[in-house]
C-alpha cells in the first residue's frame, strides 16, 4: 500500500537514487521493481534495541548512503530513530509514538476516515505538495510467473479452466478470518461448474488446516499452501481471474497493477470483512468487499472475545452471489 510513494518519487525526482529498506522476508516483493536503485534489507530481530550490534549495523549502512532525504513510511520508533542515528538531513514521518523529536518534516496523522493508500500519500506533501495521486502498483518476477505455470499445468489446470484463488487465513489473527468450515461449503460450491479451479494459498502453518478441505475437493481442488515462495505467491494470486480472501496482504497484491506482464489481466477481488474497517484497509480500486455492520466491528482485535458475530453472520451464499457477479465481468 506503500508503492505509489515510489511512483510519485521517481516521476518527480526521475535522476534520484531510490533506496527501500525492509524487513527481509519482503525483498521478494520489490527486487523486480524498476522504480527502485538498491534495497536494503534487514531482519526484525537486528531492530530490537536488545540487539545492539544489529542496530549498529543498520546505521552503518544509512550513513555509508549518504541520504539526503528519508521518507518514515511505518509509524515505528525505531524507524525514526534510525535515520536520526543516520543523521539524514531531512527525516518525514507522521507525528505518532512519541518521535516527533526525531523527525524535522512532521505531519499529523490524519483524523477523517481514509484508506491507507491515501494515509502514505500524505508523506509526500513536504517534497510533493501538488502531487497526483497513485495506485499501488508491483511488479511481477517473470521466473515466478513460468514456475507457477508449469506447477500448475503439473496439477491438471487447462487453458479453459477458471483459477479461482482462496486465501482462507490472515497474520494478523483470526478475527480477520471467516470460518474454514465456510471456505470448504463455498468452495464445493464454485466446482459445481466443471470450468473452474479451486487453488488455497497460505503458509506452511497453514497447509495442514488447508488440507482438511481440500481433501474432500477432488481433483480440482488444490492446496499450494507452503508450496510457493512470496514471488511465486504473487504470482499465483496475478495469474487467477479471482481472488476470494480475508483482509490479508494478498487482497492487496490481487488489488495492485503490474510490471513487465501486460497479459496478465487485474485480478478481481472478493474480499470478506470483520474486525478491520473496509474503507481504510479493502482493496484499493476496484474489489468488492463483504461485510457485516455489527455493533462492535470494527474492534482490531486479533482474537474475539465474543461470538465473533461479524464473519458468523456472512453466509456462503452471500459470497457466493458476490463471486457470481464478478464472474460475469472477468471471464472471457
Amino acid at each position: 500500500m506503500a508503492t505509489p510513494l515510489l511512483s510519485a518519487l521517481r516521476d518527480s525526482f526521475p535522476q534520484a537514487e531510490i533506496t527501500v529498506m525492509c524487513q527481509a522476508p519482503l525483498v521478494p516483493l520489490i527486487e523486480q521493481d524498476p522504480r527502485i536503485d538498491e534495497i536494503l534489507s534487514f531482519s526484525k530481530q537486528s531492530l530490537k534495541f536488545s540487539h545492539r550490534e544489529g542496530r549498529k549495523n543498520v546505521v552503518a549502512k544509512l550513513r555509508q548512503g549518504s541520504y539526503d532525504i528519508a521518507i518514515a513510511a511505518t509509524n515505528s520508533f525505531s524507524s525514526a530513530w534510525f535515520f536520526w542515528q543516520a543523521r539524514i538531513p531531512v527525516r518525514i514521518g507522521f507525528s505518532a509514538h512519541f518521535r516527533s523529536f526525531l523527525l524535522t518534516k512532521r505531519l499529523p496523522l490524519p483524523t477523517t476516515e481514509e484508506h491507507l493508500v491515501d494515509t502514505y500519500q500524505r508523506l509526500l506533501q513536504p517534497l510533493l505538495p501538488d502531487s497526483k495521486k497513485y495506485s499501488p502498483k508491483l511488479a511481477v518476477a517473470p521466473a515466478a510467473v513460468a514456475a507457477v505455470a508449469t506447477a500448475l499445468q503439473n496439477r491438471g489446470l487447462k487453458p479453459h479452466h477458471k483459477l479461482i484463488t482462496i486465501n482462507a487465513f490472515a497474520a494478523y489473527g483470526p478475527a480477520k478470518c471467516w470460518p474454514l468450515v465456510k471456505f470448504q461449503k463455498l468452495a464445493q460450491k464454485l466446482l459445481e461448474d466443471p470450468t473452474v479451479v479451486v487453488v488455497f494459498i497460505g503458509d506452511k502453518k497453514s497447509r495442514d488446516s488447508i488440507q482438511t478441505i481440500t481433501k474432500s475437493l477432488g481433483q480440482r481442488g488444490l492446496n499450494f499452501a507452503g508450496l510457493t515462495t512470496l514471488a511465486e505467491m504473487v504470482a499465483l494470486v496475478k495469474l487467477s481471474q479471482l481472488l476470494i480472501t480475508n483482509d490479508s496482504g494478498p487482497m492487496h497484491i490481487a488489488a495492485a497493477d503490474t510490471f513487465f506482464h501486460p497479459a496478465i489481466k487485474p485480478t478481481r477481488v472478493v474480499a470478506i470483512f470483520g474486525s478491520t474497517n473496509p474503507r481504510k484497509t479493502g482493496p484499493y480500486g476496484s474489489g468488492s468487499v463483504i461485510t457485516k455492520q455489527v455493533a462492535c466491528s470494527p474492534c482490531y482485535r486479533r482474537h474475539c472475545p465474543i461470538d465473533f458475530r461479524c464473519m458468523h453472520q456472512i453466509s456462503v451464499e452471500q459470497v457466493l452471489h458476490k463471486v457470481q457477479q464478478k464472474e460475469r465481468n472477468c471471464y472471457v
